[in-house]
């Protein structure tokens, strides 16, 4: 979750706040069609994006005036709690306000812990890796035979073999 505070032009006090908890982009400009839209001449229509990914916040410049962190000029610069982007170096401020999202890790499952298995009935054996992985693929009508997926290990019978997709060999 991101928070903009846009700051008054002579304190550090906000006078306008804009909160995001789903968005990943989020556009800053003087056009209606941005997610914070600022009336100021020396704002762009599209100003500027931030952006999230895997390694959290960045903001990319998209303006003719620039866009300044500590009254540096960025193109494309990582971003943190706390920080003060400027529009432009007499425009308007925002205080970036970021709560940090859970990390990638724990959204995804551990699939070391898990047993997964494929279990492919069919009359006739494939006789190649390839031809089973294939004969798994292929669109229910054109197999020979039933298919099972389970997260769970299955007992083998004479007509089925087994894939352990947890161990590459």
């Amino acid at each position: 979750m991101i928070t903009l505070n846009l700051l008054h032009p002579n304190q550090l006090i906000a006078v306008r706040s804009w909160t995001f908890d789903q968005e990943n982009t989020v556009r800053v400009g003087r056009s209606v069609r941005n997610h914070v839209v600022l009336y100021s001449a020396i704002v762009s229509r599209c100003h500027l994006e931030l952006i999230q990914d895997y390694q959290g916040w960045k903001v990319v410049n998209l303006g003719t005036n620039g866009t300044y962190i500590n009254g540096q000029p960025v193109h494309e610069c990582r971003v943190e709690d706390g920080q003060i982007i400027q529009i432009a170096l007499s425009g308007p401020k925002i205080q970036l306000k970021i709560q940090p999202e859970p990390s990638f890790s724990s959204r995804t499952p551990n699939l070391t812990t898990q047993k997964n298995t494929m279990k492919i009935q069919t009359d006739s054996q494939p006789s190649t890796v390839v031809e089973r992985v294939k004969a798994a693929n292929a669109p229910p009508d054109n197999r020979s035979g039933q298919t099972e997926a389970t997260s769970e290990p299955s007992e083998p019978s004479d007509e089925s073999t087994q894939f352990d997709l947890t161990n590459p060999d």
